[in-house]
């Protein structure tokens, strides 16, 4: 944008109403101060579109590997030194976060 420094829009504001998921709207269909013109000229380029939101979801583990889980962390394996109170905490914790993720 070319503007007074004044000037400079805090927002372009558009209204959605009516709008179908992947229309695209141009800088012509923003009302711009007097002051204000777009950097491009001479032609009329999109500034958005409209996305449907996006959402990651995590595979779901089956119920053999979750109860595999639970049986390793059950007993220790032999050869393996006894955990105090502190290492067995932190090991929780991390636990915890991974699962979270």
């Amino acid at each position: 944008m070319i503007c007074p420094s004044e000037k400079i829009p805090e927002s372009l504001v558009i209204d959605l109403d009516g709008v179908e998921i992947g229309e695209s709207f141009k800088i012509s269909s923003i009302n711009l101060e007097t002051d204000v013109v777009p950097t491009i000229r001479g032609r009329d380029f999109v500034i958005a579109t409209l996305a449907a939101p996006t959402v990651m979801k995590e595979p779901e583990k089956p119920a053999e590997a979750e109860a595999a889980e639970g049986a390793e962390g059950g007993e220790a394996a032999e050869g393996d030194k006894p955990t105090t109170d502190g290492e067995a905490k932190e090991g929780e914790d991390k636990k915890a976060a991974e699962e979270k993720k």
